[in-house]
C-alpha cells in the first residue's frame, strides 16, 4: 500500500472480520529515504477498513509504502 500527501485507506475483503481487528503497521520505505513512522488515523479502524499516513521523524508527511497485518481472535480464544 502506498500513501502520499494524505491518508491512504485500506479496505479489507468483504466479511473478513466481524469486529475491528488488531493492526500492525510498519513503514517499508519512503520516497525520500527518510525514516518513516506509520500512524493510523484516530477512530478510523473498523471491521471493514482503516486509514494510515506516514510521518518522518521530523513530523513531515511522506509518501511511501506501509506493510500491515490485521488479526482478530475468536471470542472464546480471547478469554484466555
Amino acid at each position: 500500500m502506498t500513501t502520499g500527501s494524505g491518508y491512504a485507506k485500506v479496505t479489507y475483503p468483504v466479511n473478513r472480520f466481524t469486529q475491528r481487528p488488531v493492526l500492525g503497521l510498519t513503514v517499508r520505505s519512503t520516497s525520500t529515504n527518510n525514516v518513516g513512522v506509520p500512524w493510523q488515523e484516530q477512530g478510523s479502524a473498523t471491521a471493514a477498513s482503516f486509514k494510515v499516513i506516514i510521518f518522518t521523524i521530523g513530523g513531515a508527511v511522506s509518501a511511501g509504502q506501509v506493510e500491515w497485518s490485521a488479526r482478530q481472535m475468536t471470542p472464546t480464544s480471547a478469554q484466555g
